[in-house]
């Protein structure tokens, strides 16, 4: 099965100014950095990886609003890697998707 086929949901390069969190549920890991990429049921986070099978993501807005998903891993995890897929347990809204995803410059 092709990786596009297997996705769902069209891709968006995330806003250059949204923060992400990633705290694992089953231990007290967690770890921060910014959205690389952004749809209604995943992103991909650059921020050191941490092991986790369920976790919660925290979007950080510039205006202190947050957006909160459980998710979990869909890349394996690789010590020392830059970044992470993850999938959200429940998608996002359409209008948590236009806040969180850059605007399209014409």
């Amino acid at each position: 099965m092709q990786m596009e086929e297997r996705r769902k949901s069209v891709r968006y390069k995330a806003r250059e100014d949204v923060r992400a969190a990633i705290s694992a549920e089953d231990s007290d890991l967690h770890t921060e950095g910014f959205v690389l990429n952004i749809s209604q049921s995943g992103a991909y986070i650059f921020a050191n990886a941490i092991p986790f099978q369920n976790g919660i993501l925290t979007f950080r807005l510039p205006d202190g609003r947050t957006i909160q998903r459980r998710c979990r891993r869909i890349d394996p995890y690789q010590p020392r890697a830059r970044g992470q897929a993850v999938a959200f347990t429940d998608a996002l809204t359409a209008e948590e998707l236009e806040v969180l995803k850059a605007p399209i410059l014409e």
